[in-house]
């Protein structure tokens, strides 16, 4: 049953090609382990009273408080501080030429910036080309087929999803500010996936730019990151280690 507590779904979650939830802030994540225990359950047999909903709602809650505990606990990591404390632009790049950025430890950046006196926005973008986003009429007959059985009539579509994921371009973008201090790091989605080619020798990676780059302007970067062929020529690359890497 579809509700306004129901997450967002491009495509058929129970379909052999899967589908894309966005989940950019506390509500959507909250929103996605209510709907993801729910479904559990209910293919488990259980049936959802109001009761149960509103335990499931509490504890999804609770989790997501547990969290941002945790990742508050953390404070920034030493690598930030030390990165935003440079003040010359050889020393940054010096710096930053063998330092490492793990997945989790961004994350305990952006939540906690404030800790050393930085304020944070973030700006998330997704640009898919016109032809290959879907209709209304597609979204409905999305929802119309039944989970998990393959349907002809969806061929096309679940077609024109994978080449969306192939085409499109995310940006995700986290500026820091102290005073007339910034920095800017940011990421694409293909950034980030070491099974497709990098514009990086080095594999998976943040951009890193700040104040201290003579000709790099903040307001002009932060518009430039609305476009889809955005060009940024300020800035360093730094090596980004995702979960699914450092095991490796």
């Amino acid at each position: 049953m579809k509700s306004e507590d129901s997450p967002i779904f491009f495509g058929d979650p129970g379909s052999p090609e899967g589908a894309l939830c966005p989940v950019r802030s506390r509500e959507d994540m909250i929103r996605f382990d209510k709907w993801l225990f729910e479904t559990c359950l209910r293919r488990a047999g259980i049936k959802i009273t109001p009761e149960l909903r509103a335990m499931i709602a509490e504890q999804a809650v609770g989790r997501q408080a547990e969290l941002e505990h945790r990742f508050a606990a953390q404070g920034v990591p030493r690598k930030f501080v030390d990165l935003f404390a440079l003040t010359r632009k050889r020393d940054v790049e010096r710096y930053c030429r063998d330092l490492e950025i793990y997945f989790e430890e961004f994350g305990y950046l952006i939540t906690n910036s404030e800790h050393i006196g930085y304020t944070h926005s973030a700006k998330h973008r997704e640009f898919v080309p016109k032809h290959l986003i879907l209709t209304s009429e597609e979204l409905a007959l999305l929802r119309s087929v039944k989970r998990g059985v393959p349907s002809p009539s969806t061929t096309g579509i679940f077609r024109k999803i994978k080449q969306g994921f192939v085409e499109r371009r995310h940006v995700s973008a986290h500026l820091f500010e102290q005073a007339d201090q910034w920095h800017c790091l940011y990421l694409t989605f293909r950034d980030c996936q070491p099974d497709i080619q990098s514009h990086w020798i080095y594999g998976p990676h943040l951009h890193y730019v700040s104040y201290l780059w003579p000709n790099a302007r903040k307001k002009d970067i932060w518009d430039n990151l609305e476009h889809r062929k955005s060009e940024i020529h300020a800035g360093i690359h730094i090596r980004f280690v995702l979960p699914n890497q450092e095991a490796t």
